[in-house]
This record gives structure tokens, C-alpha cells and sequence, in this order.
């Protein structure tokens, strides 16, 4: 009698890991992305070095974040067609920030040469050939993979989640069904109800009245 309870809590504590895992993973990408991912060695700067930040180098990276962040919450609280659906955005938006991190870190040249522009005034791309990138661009990529992750895990487990304000949420216990002993218990109850009420009658009382 305890399987179906049991079940029903492990498909909520999987719908409470791929929302936590989702926002865990947004939270980590959006931090990385306020953090220098590049910098370049400008000779002619009085500053020398010129760095750009994560949403400078890959602005889709923060728009992305968010867009994973809501859907995370989607995921948690809609049906099931919806949130399958936010669970197909939790992977497209997981793997976007798992590109364009990794392509900064790839081509850190590209990533500062609208900053050297910028700085100098002057666009002429040997200013920035001596880019280098920050560690930053991986975590923000490995938060993109958690996002990734838990969109899988989201279209694999999402169809069997309880609804919210269905059966088996938080706090709420199914009744058990009513066995063979249970049924026969009822029936005694029942019978010794009318037999009071039939003796009731015959000392001329009204059952229906309480105790005086």
C-alpha cells in the first residue's frame, strides 16, 4: 500500500532536482558572465590592458540565462505539455551558453577587438593580437551543461510528474484502499448503529436527538 506514495515522492523530488539543477546552473553562467573572460595587451593605452567582461564578449550568454531561469520555473509549476516544452528550452538554452562560452575561449582575439576599437579608435585588428582569455568562459559553460542536463532528465521524467495541486503534493497522503478487514469493521459499525436506533425507538426516544 505504501508503493504508490512512494513513487509519486520520487517523481516530486525528480521534478524538484531538474528545477534546482536548471536555476543551480543559470545562477553559475550569469556569475561567470559578470566576470573578465578576456584582455589584451594595447601598447599604445595608457592602462596597457584592456578587458571585457563575459556579457560584453557574449551578451547572448545573460539573455539565454534568463530565458533558462523561466523556463526552470515553468518546468516546476505547468502541466505536463507545457512544461515538456520548458524542458526542450532548458536544453536548447543550456547548450547555446555552452557554445558561445566556449567560442570566446576559442577566439579570445574576436572577443576584445570591439573593446580595443572602442578604447583606441582605431580598428585595426593587430591591437588585439595579444588576447588572452580569463578561466571564466568554463564555468559559464559548465553551468550551460547543468541547464543542458537537467532539460534531458525534464523530458525524460517530466511526463510522469504529479500536477501541481494534484494528488501526492507535498504534505498530502493518499487514502488507503479499503481491504477485506476495513470493509468488515464498516459493517459491524453499521449494523450496531441501526440496532441502537431500533432499541431507541422501542423505548419511545428520538434517535435523533443527542443526549440530554
Amino acid at each position: 500500500m505504501t508503493e504508490a506514495p512512494a513513487r509519486a515522492g520520487s517523481r516530486l523530488t525528480g521534478r524538484r532536482a531538474v528545477v534546482g539543477t536548471a536555476l543551480a546552473g543559470a545562477g553559475l553562467a550569469l556569475l561567470a558572465a559578470t566576470r573578465p573572460w578576456a584582455s589584451a595587451a594595447v601598447p599604445d593605452l595608457p592602462a596597457a590592458d584592456v578587458d571585457v567582461s563575459g556579457r560584453q564578449a557574449a551578451p547572448v550568454v545573460v539573455a539565454l540565462v534568463l530565458v533558462v531561469a523561466a523556463a526552470a520555473v515553468v518546468a516546476g509549476t505547468a502541466g505536463r505539455a507545457v512544461r515538456l516544452v520548458a524542458a526542450a528550452a532548458l536544453v536548447a538554452g543550456g547548450a547555446g551558453v555552452v557554445v558561445a562560452s566556449l567560442a570566446v575561449a576559442a577566439d579570445p582575439e574576436g572577443a576584445v577587438r570591439p573593446a580595443v576599437t572602442q578604447a583606441t579608435g582605431v580598428t585595426d585588428a593587430s591591437r588585439a593580437g595579444d588576447a588572452r582569455t580569463t578561466p571564466w568562459p568554463y564555468p559559464a559553460a559548465l553551468g550551460g551543461a547543468l541547464v543542458a542536463a537537467a532539460g534531458v532528465a525534464g523530458l525524460a521524467g517530466g511526463r510522469s510528474w504529479p500536477a501541481p495541486g494534484r494528488r501526492f503534493e507535498v504534505g498530502t497522503t493518499p487514502a488507503e484502499p479499503e481491504g477485506p478487514a476495513s470493509t468488515a469493521d464498516a459493517a459491524a459499525r453499521r449494523a450496531g448503529d441501526a440496532t441502537s436506533t431500533w432499541d431507541a425507538l422501542s423505548r419511545g426516544e428520538d434517535p435523533t436527538r443527542g443526549p440530554s
